[in-house]
């Protein structure tokens, strides 16, 4: 069931996730691409609405011709979803304490961080966290997997 998000910014990640799974190539660049362009777009007008995103999120000609059945798609899903305030409400009530702190730091991270204290979490890494590390210690031996890790960190940024 789709859910009915409260704002456009969230339709819109929703709608790329949704693209996404019927596969679009598209990343995270092309949605804050897509949610930048949407400040000077007239959102009211559904066709300039519709070629803006058509614009923005098609990358192949197979992409162009199955992105209007697509939008019609996910647009009577959504029409047809619950509101994301309703199914918010009723998922709060059932949810155990469990749940609750398993996503307390996503909840803080949302809306703003209000709350000043520093919540640790636990992560995982395939490489030792050097982040406390200073790099004028680190023996000679070490700086290969050192380059090899920055190099690969800066082709994942540059992309």
């Amino acid at each position: 069931m789709m859910v009915r998000q409260t704002s456009l910014s969230a339709n819109m990640v929703q709608f790329c996730r949704f693209l996404r799974l019927r596969n679009f190539r598209l990343g995270v660049g092309e949605e804050i691409t897509l949610l930048h362009a949407l400040q000077y777009v007239d959102f009211t007008d559904r066709h300039i609405f519709r070629a803006t995103l058509k614009c923005l999120l098609c990358k192949s000609h197979d992409e162009l011709l199955k992105f209007d059945d697509l939008f019609d798609e996910y647009n009577t899903q959504v029409r047809d979803g619950q509101d994301a305030k309703v199914v918010s409400k009723i998922t709060s009530s059932i949810d155990s304490g469990g749940t609750k702190d398993a996503l307390k730091s996503l909840k803080y991270w949302l809306h703003g961080n209000s709350n000043k204290e520093i919540e640790e979490t636990a992560s995982y890494s395939a490489g030792e966290t050097l982040s406390q590390q200073d790099f004028a210690l680190i023996p000679a031996d070490r700086t290969h997997e050192l380059r090899v890790t920055i190099m690969a960190l800066a082709r994942s940024l540059a992309t």
